[in-house]
């Protein structure tokens, strides 16, 4: 602005005020085009107030809460790649307005283009205090600035270093205490981007010493070397260092230093997780396939990761023929104790509910603790529906087919002679496939309370369910090699699939059965399970396809980018037929949140117009990853009986200030 107006006065005697002042107003006028060339006053002005009405809105005087949200622990938005570079940006920016107001300049550099990128960057700052989220991941509009201000910084500094041994101990102090800041928060991204990334969950630890602590001793170290130098000016005067080329390099180097320290932790740990999980899923293992597929074939990223049972019927294991059984058919065994078709509780209330920290980017939840929800997948959450092949009037989750599927459950009323004993039963043998690729592993639905170990070899209480593995010989005889815990992915109490890898199976295995054990008598201690399935499993690029209408979440979309997400013109939107989600923490905490009905989000006529069924879906290789899920949307009423709307499109030209009426918001 001042440059400008010198420019103008300058040539005011020649050109008058109109021309340049016209030249001006044209300029500005551009921004106008490019703001509006597809949106009118009325529409921007409806969509702004819009969105303070359904919220969440935050006033600007709580600005804080974003840079509290950078020092939350164990969250994502407080990873320590977050914290260093908004720190970061901190630092150069008042510490080169320090420089700036102290020496007036730096030598070397023009002064106006320094301060104009400091007006930008702090006017950047203010204007951000009036958004109404709080969200840390707005900081990446920063990013360029932050390059530059980073940029001229390191040259400032190389000038004060050598005019003074003191300011560049000082400033070297300044660079170790971020470093040890921003090592304090976990090593955390975002989604699938955590998978195999050392110190995902922790602060980063070399032999046994947090980072953070080791870069804080530093700080303190090099702290005091600047108060020595500090005191001891009183006495041997200013220290200046010589104005060669070796010392100029050093003196620049420290904010260099620092970048490459956080840049190889960065790369460093994605290569480590490419590497270490390969051929299992990673970014980096994605990003190389679709390097590949620029030269030979196609990528599509996690779509060719994510296996997906199409047909859990088809799957079903039969039981191995001249078996005895009881009156409850293969599934119950001979004898079962306490088992029962209808051994299901009515109502299957999650385990826990689900927390995440505040400040949760796309949610609705509390911006000043921690966001929590309950949730089910599509169709888990139990119920009755029709009676099933062994008496079972249970509601069966996954499309499983009641004519085909029976049920056993351990679920019995307090007051009931069942709620007084232990329950136990052993199915018949079931008959396992040939071994093949694109049928890898044992699935199990079950419900209630089952024990089951975690990767890192923790476990979680519950009633035990073991798959046992067996031999059927040709003379007839049956020989047990063994049993396996299940593999879950989180405490639940509703429909799941357990998995049991058929990796785990000797290789003589050619029988498997279920070995069910409930001795505990407390109310919310049952379990019940299905047959076992060995489901032939095709790829989620396979099975969608890429012309299929899909409702992909944001945290899914960048993962899926073969997939087509559902169409939406002049208003009217196209029904999906699948729609593909995040893990589960991320669907209850975010995803069914910013989608919700009541915030008009797409759900809004998605739950009116459509019904929806959960698939079993699974992570190549990695059988203990809760990777998100897939649903599969059934219309109401049928296409054939509710067909595709006619449009009648017109154009009408009215002022930009012209509004039809109000977007009206729920209560």
């Amino acid at each position: 602005a001042r440059a400008a107006t010198r420019i103008v006065a300058a040539r005011r005697p020649a050109d008058g005020l109109l021309a340049p002042l016209a030249t001006l107003l044209a300029s500005a006028s551009l921004l106008f085009v490019v703001v509006f060339r597809d949106q009118t006053l009325a529409t921007v002005a409806e969509s702004v107030r819009i969105k303070y009405v359904v919220g969440p809105t935050v006033p600007w005087y709580q600005e804080f809460l974003r840079y509290y949200y950078l020092t939350v622990e164990e969250s994502i938005d407080g990873s320590l790649t977050r914290r260093f570079s908004v720190l970061i940006l901190l630092l150069c920016l008042f510490g080169l307005i320090t420089v700036m107001l102290r020496r007036g300049a730096v030598p070397g550099a023009v002064n106006g283009p320094i301060w104009r990128l400091i007006g930008a960057t702090g006017i950047g700052l203010l204007l951000l205090t009036l958004t109404p989220t709080k969200w840390v991941v707005q900081f990446g509009a920063f990013a360029g600035l932050s390059a530059a201000l980073g940029a001229i910084t390191a040259f400032a500094f190389a000038r004060v270093g050598l005019h003074s041994r003191r300011n560049l101990a000082l400033y070297v102090t300044a660079l170790l205490f971020v470093l040890a800041w921003a090592t304090s928060g976990i090593n955390g991204w975002f989604y699938v981007a955590n998978y195999g990334v050392p110190w995902f969950d922790k602060q980063p630890v070399i032999l046994g010493y947090p980072v953070t602590t080791i870069f804080l001793v530093l700080a303190i170290a090099c702290g005091v070397l600047a108060a020595w130098l500090h005191f001891r000016i009183d006495y041997a005067g200013h220290t200046e260092v010589a104005d060669t080329g070796r010392n100029r390099a050093v003196a620049s180097a420290p904010l260099l230093v620092v970048a490459v320290i956080m840049v190889v932790l960065e790369l460093g740990s994605m290569l480590k997780a490419t590497v270490g999980r390969y051929p299992i899923y990673t970014t980096g293992a994605a990003n190389v396939a679709a390097l590949r597929s620029g030269l030979s074939g196609e990528s599509c990223a996690m779509a060719d990761d994510v296996l997906v049972e199409a047909d859990t019927n088809a799957g079903m294991l039969q039981p191995v023929p001249g078996q005895r059984f009881g009156e409850y058919g293969p599934l119950g065994g001979e004898d079962p104790v306490g088992f029962t078709p209808n051994g299901v509780s009515d109502t299957l209330e999650p385990a826990e509910p689900v927390g995440a920290s505040p400040g949760t980017v796309n949610s609705d939840g509390p911006v000043d603790k921690p966001n929590i929800g309950v949730g089910y997948a599509a169709g888990t959450g139990g119920g009755y529906g029709p009676e099933g092949v062994n008496g079972s009037k249970v509601f069966l989750p996954f499309g499983l087919d009641p004519d085909t599927t029976p049920v056993m459950g351990s679920f019995a009323e307090p007051a009931s002679d069942n709620s007084k004993i232990a329950a136990e039963a052993t199915s018949a043998w079931y008959q396992l496939p040939p071994r093949t690729p694109d049928r890898p592993l044992v699935s199990v639905a079950a419900a209630g309370a089952i024990w089951y170990y975690n990767e890192d070899g923790s476990f979680n209480y519950g009633q035990s369910l073991k798959l046992q593995w067996g031999v059927h010989r040709p003379d007839g005889s049956y020989q047990e090699l063994g049993e396996v815990q299940p593999i879950d992915i989180f405490v639940q109490k509703a429909w799941r699939n357990l998995r049991f890898p058929l990796e785990w199976a000797p290789p003589e295995a050619n029988v498997a059965r279920i070995v069910a054990d409930d001795p505990n008598l407390s109310e919310d201690q049952w379990f019940a399970f299905t047959p076992p399935r060995v489901p032939v499993l095709q790829t989620a690029g396979e099975f969608l396809g890429s012309d299929t209408p899909v409702l992909m979440d944001i945290a899914t979309a960048a993962n899926f980018p073969c997939q087509r997400p559902f169409s939406e013109h002049l208003g009217i939107a196209e029904l999906p037929e699948y729609r593909i989600m995040p893990n589960f923490k991320q669907i209850v905490v975010s995803s069914n949140q910013w989608q919700a009905a009541e915030d008009g989000g797409p759900f809004l006529f998605i739950q009116a117009l459509l019904r929806t069924e959960s698939i079993p879906s699974y992570l190549s290789g990695d059988w203990y990853r809760d990777w998100g899920s897939l649903e599969r949307y059934n219309r109401v009423v049928p296409s054939d009986r509710a067909p595709e709307a006619a449009i009648e499109e017109g154009s009408t030209r009215v002022f930009g200030w012209n509004r039809g009426g109000p977007i009206r918001a729920l209560p």
